[in-house]
């Protein structure tokens, strides 16, 4: 089965960055649980510097995504 990472993310944020940042979320693990239990990677996490980062996995999909922006 084939799996897909899709990172979306602003013109003002280094790609490096980015997969810095999408890399401690997954790092982090699986830690959201929806009401049926299926378990996904935090849904929100921001740093100090005003960067956030979200996660958007739909039912039945093989594909984690991230999405990085400026919070300010």
């Amino acid at each position: 089965m084939k799996k897909r990472i899709i990172i979306n993310f602003t013109d003002d944020i280094e790609i490096k960055d980015v997969l810095v940042r999408v890399l401690e979320v997954i790092n982090g693990g699986k830690v959201s649980q929806t009401g049926n239990g299926i378990k996904h990677y935090c849904w929100l996490t921001s740093w100090t510097d005003g960067v956030a980062v979200s996660t958007n996995r739909k039912k039945n999909e093989n594909s984690e995504s991230f999405t990085a922006w400026r919070l300010n």
